[in-house]
């Protein structure tokens, strides 16, 4: 996991990871595969005569569900074009509305997430069904399933290689 944004000044309070982007107009995720700076953040200079490609790549502040993103370091930082781009945790949009490829969760728990991270445990994500989590558990090290999230949903925070 690495680089939270929102359209807040800072991380909501009780957060302590350090690499925070407050969110403005002149920024923009690169997801064309064709275009430099693919998969990664790129902030224009000017507002009055941005490049022909940043309309489509601008990220949508005015986006309430969009409010916090925590990037899911995916195919980063040296990104290959065409392996998947722009993957973030953010709130989701219905409880049944997919996804282009990120994962979303209820906002209440995004920032409880936000609050609870460690950047020095170096968390992951592992993403997985149940019956998987199950047979994997043991090989891979992982805690057990916690009762609170029955969608099987969890993030490891613990300093383990």
């Amino acid at each position: 996991m690495g680089l939270i944004m929102g359209v807040a000044k800072e991380l909501p309070l009780g957060a302590s990871w350090p690499l925070y982007h407050k969110k403005s107009p002149l920024d923009a995720w690169i997801e064309d595969p064709t275009l430099p700076h693919y998969n990664h953040l790129v902030t224009i200079s000017e507002a009055s005569s941005p490049p022909t490609w940043f309309e489509k790549q601008r990220l949508r502040i005015e986006d309430p569900h969009l409010e916090w993103m925590v990037f899911i370091e995916h195919n980063y930082p040296d990104a290959i074009p065409g392996m998947g781009s722009a993957v973030f945790l953010h709130e989701r949009y219905g409880e049944h509305t997919p996804t282009s490829g990120c994962v979303a969760m209820e906002k209440e728990r995004l920032i409880e997430l936000i609050r609870w991270i460690s950047y020095d445990a170096k968390p992951k994500i592992v993403i997985l069904s149940i019956p998987d989590y199950a047979r994997l558990q043991i090989q891979w090290d992982l805690p057990p399933l916690h009762q609170a999230y029955p969608e099987a949903f969890l993030i490891v925070n613990q300093n383990k290689q």
